[in-house]
């Protein structure tokens, strides 16, 4: 495979689509993905650095089991394997271009995911596949389990390092996003896949029981939202708006009558409170993509409430906030720092989600030293140009930043999507993805 070719992307965020052209060996080539059956192949298939991702078991020993052998399984942990790159990013006005190589070239530089700490550059890099399941069995990347959430970045980074692994840094996060845009040709990740962006969330009526039963169905006021929420969706019930996770249930039918909605949940009877039980869903379980044909793409033609696989990796964004290890910033600091040292430009900081969508980006910031640091410097973007995502801030004093979005932030989840938060937060919306170095 020839590691010697420069793909790149040239786009402008304030002209109409982006302004995005492809250049270099990048020209003529297109991406394509799975929509429900309809399978589509990208490209970038034939070209490194996209060409040698590979998904894997990494056992307890650090043994690395191919997807191709017979050994491979995923109930152990998987990931994929990604290649080292090199990466250049030029800033002009509005215009940028971002372009990726397989070899050192002039103005280019290592990709930080793949530098050691003595300074030698690695060969390759493991993401996990799946979002982070609870790590007390030394499981972190595994298929059919339910995102591990409501613990503090600390303990995430614990349990990561107690199975074996690393928490997914900022690196690992950037890397991916240069990869995904080059090769999506795209700033608007949405257009493509969601994710799972577009569930009910709890603390609406329209998730309150609206009568006493017990039973296995469920009647709530009706809203669209349910309309998007396909049968075989993991659905959870709690009299507590973040409630108890731990309550799950699978979809098996839905009913509309007049101005209600029955559903029908499996397992047994389940004593539903009028007006007091909640009923909703939430961060879907992993490996709901493990029956597709293709890498890149989505399994149903459903955009808003679909997992999705971008180079194998499942929902790299939307479904759950995931923790970045290494960025953040102390007492509301506008200069996020990059395991301690600050950008020299500032980011947004006072922005809340919500607020009559100001918080679209409309910029990324350019530091010279760090010019893979594609972060947010300025908003007032919207959902339809610019990147598409938002930049929102919940963190005071030390905070850390998440990456992607949620099960019901709709269109302000994304590639380019981030909020900060809290140090210390527990939140149910955030979890983890593991990595190994």
């Amino acid at each position: 495979m020839h590691r010697d070719k420069v793909y790149g992307i040239k786009f402008n965020p304030t002209k109409e689509n982006g302004g995005v052209v492809r250049t270099f060996d990048a020209k003529g080539l297109s991406y394509r993905q799975q929509t429900g059956e309809d399978v589509g192949l990208s490209d970038f298939d034939k070209c490194y650095p996209w060409s040698e991702i590979k998904e894997c078991m990494i056992c307890s020993d650090g043994a690395v089991i191919y997807a191709a052998s017979k050994d491979f399984s995923r109930n152990g942990n998987v990931f994929m394997e990604i290649p080292c790159f090199y990466f250049k990013r030029t800033v002009i006005g509005d215009e940028e271009e971002w372009l990726i190589c397989g070899e050192q070239k002039d103005g280019f530089e290592i990709e930080p995911w793949f530098v050691n700490e003595d300074g030698s550059i690695a060969k390759c890099r493991y993401i996990a596949k799946y979002e982070g399941c609870d790590w007390k069995n030394g499981q972190v990347s595994i298929s059919g389990q339910t995102p591990c959430r409501q613990h503090t970045i600390d303990e995430f980074r614990d349990g990561c390092e107690q199975a074996g692994f690393q928490l997914c840094s900022v690196y690992a996060y950037l890397a991916i996003q240069h990869l995904f845009v080059v090769e999506c040709g795209t700033l608007n990740s949405q257009a493509l896949n969601s994710g799972g962006s577009y569930f009910p969330y709890s603390s609406h009526n329209y998730c309150l029981a609206a009568e006493a039963s017990f039973s296995n169905t469920a009647t709530v006021p009706y809203n669209p939202r349910w309309e998007m929420v396909d049968i075989g969706a993991t659905v959870y019930f709690s009299e507590q708006i973040s409630g108890d996770i731990t309550n799950a249930r699978i979809l098996t039918a839905i009913e509309r009558e007049g101005d209600f909605l029955h559903l029908t949940l499996d397992g047994a009877p389940i004593h539903f409170l009028a007006e007091q039980t909640r009923v909703f869903p939430s961060a879907q379980p992993t490996g709901l993509c493990d029956g597709m044909q293709y890498v890149n793409g989505r399994p149903s033609a459903n955009e808003y409430t679909s997992s999705f696989l971008y180079r194998g990796i499942e929902n790299i964004y939307g479904n759950m906030w995931e923790c970045m290890d290494g960025t953040g910033y102390a007492n509301s600091n506008p200069y996020i720092s990059i395991f301690g040292n600050p950008l020299s430009y500032e980011t947004p900081v006072n922005h809340t989600y919500g607020q009559s969508g100001k918080g679209f980006i409309a910029k990324l910031g350019y530091d010279p030293t760090k010019p893979w640091a594609t972060f947010p410097c300025l908003l007032g973007g919207t959902k339809d140009s610019h990147y598409h995502d938002e930049w929102s801030t919940f963190g005071n004093e030390d905070s850390i930043v998440v990456f992607g979005g949620g099960w019901d932030h709709f269109y302000c989840n994304g590639i380019f999507c981030m909020r900060t938060v809290g140090k210390e937060s527990t939140n149910w919306l955030y979890g983890y993805r593991a990595m190994k170095l």
